[in-house]
């Protein structure tokens, strides 16, 4: 990190670190990378000794012991045949975990859903984990109503190492679903490892100006591509204040661009001249920042995967929510218990039967992600030529990239568009545009 490098403040930091959806993000790479260093180092440069929890050393139900290791989201199974995994993935700020996450891995096609806990969900710690907060001294409301990210608070100020055990189990009682891992992550990291690897190559998508001295806060940031080091990269992703009408709003614009330079971090990072050359970062990251019950004797199994990752293969979601809601005086984010337990059923568990759609019935948008002007045009009459109508094209103001994205609605759509589209990828986003069923974004290779 570069000496002179203005330094980011603690006070009001918590402001924006719910905005940070990225910054979890980020890590899945990083820590897989972590993980591939290390193979390459004796077990024992650490040894086992660093305990993260207050199970007496071991993972929260599991029997195997507990050591020091990395971010597992991008896991192999421990068991054959594969089977998918989850972490719960807490992004802390002093006690509070403003940023929270649930990542699912499946190993059959390489893809990593990551859903968004909204931090003020209304949830209720049950009777026996409130008595054993207040019998251990500490507080909780005795009714056990609280916001999501005040789980970890309330259990830490109680014991100092129950944390995670308490959100984890109050995550998994929320979802429906055992989570195999968590990761604690100090955000201060996020400046640390982007600058640690040379920066990120990135396309700010707008001019992003603010100015808070009472937070000692500058963001100064041209529209274009650009090398974003560790302070321009966290100044962007927390960002609020878009065009009036861009993309849909504030709160999308930001969701866009912080998932935009997720891909971007992972797709620059996970190749094996980065992986090598940042073997010190990467491993000074892990063991300062992060806090987790992955053990590093796993990693060897989790190794074949880094070849085969895309980082299209992320998909973002955001818990399903119904509307805020105040409650003796607080804010809290009421959930759609149904729309919940549909998505983990269709995102994390893969239940939902998937059937193929045709496109010809179906809203299609083209937008040119490249810098060759026409693309779009030329796309959609190749897509008429293919009995396919197009709605609209215009320009795509997100993260561009060599490869053709096929963005869809809905699980089973895009496979014909693929047909005709050369180098392209189908991305599952339930978020999309609701005025179309499926975007088409042209990428820098165009047609051919």
């Amino acid at each position: 990190m570069s000496a002179n490098k203005e330094k980011k403040k603690k006070t009001g930091a918590r402001l924006f670190v719910n905005t940070l959806l990225t910054t979890l993000g980020v890590f899945l790479g990083v820590f897989i990378i972590a993980a591939a260093g290390f193979s390459f180092l004796s077990d024992n440069v650490h040894g086992e000794g660093h305990q993260a929890g207050a199970d007496g050393g071991r993972a929260v139900g599991s029997s195997e012991p507990r050591s020091s290791g990395f971010l597992p989201v991008f896991n192999m199974p421990r068991r054959e045949p594969p089977r998918r995994s989850f972490a719960l993935i807490m992004g802390v700020d002093d006690t509070r975990t403003d940023t929270m996450m649930v990542a699912g891995f499946n190993p059959e096609n390489s893809e990593v859903t990551l859903i968004s806990l909204p931090r003020d969900s209304r949830v209720i710690m049950p009777p026996d984990r409130v008595a054993e907060i207040r019998g251990a001294g500490g507080w909780a409301p005795s009714d056990g109503v609280m916001k999501l990210n005040e789980v970890h608070h309330y259990a830490l100020l109680a014991d100092s190492s129950w944390g995670p055990r308490f959100l984890k189990l109050q995550v998994e009682e929320l979802l429906g679903i055992e989570l195999d891992y968590y990761v604690r992550i100090d955000l201060e990291a996020f400046e640390f490892l982007v600058d640690e690897m040379g920066g990120v190559y990135f396309n700010v998508p707008v001019r992003m100006f603010y100015h808070d001295p009472c937070q000692n806060l500058m963001i100064n940031l041209h529209p274009g591509p650009q090398m974003l080091n560790g302070y321009n990269a966290l100044n962007m992703v927390r960002f609020r204040n878009y065009p009036a009408g861009y993309m849909g709003g504030d709160d999308f614009a930001r969701m866009q661009t912080q998932q935009d330079f997720l891909r971007a971090f992972v797709g620059q990072a996970m190749n094996v001249e980065t992986i090598m050359s940042n073997l010190p970062a990467f491993a000074t990251a892990a063991f300062r920042y992060v806090d987790t019950n992955f053990g590093i004797s796993d990693i060897p199994r989790y190794l074949r995967y880094i070849n085969s990752f895309n980082p299209d293969n992320i998909s973002t979601h955001t818990l399903p929510h119904n509307h805020t809601r105040v409650i003796n005086g607080v804010d809290f984010v009421i959930l759609n218990e149904v729309g919940i337990r549909e998505m983990v059923d269709d995102l994390l568990l893969g239940l939902v039967e998937v059937v193929e759609q045709t496109s010809e019935d179906l809203r299609i948008q083209v937008l040119n992600g490249s810098n060759v002007s026409g693309l779009a045009r030329n796309a959609r009459e190749l897509f008429e030529m293919n009995g396919l109508e197009v709605e609209a094209i215009g320009d795509y103001q997100g993260m561009r990239t060599d490869n053709n994205r096929i963005f869809v609605s809905r699980r089973g759509m895009g496979g014909d568009i693929q047909e005709i589209l050369k180098n392209s990828t189908i991305i599952y986003n339930p978020n999309l545009d609701p005025r179309f069923d499926i975007v088409v974004v042209i990428g820098r290779l165009g047609l051919d």
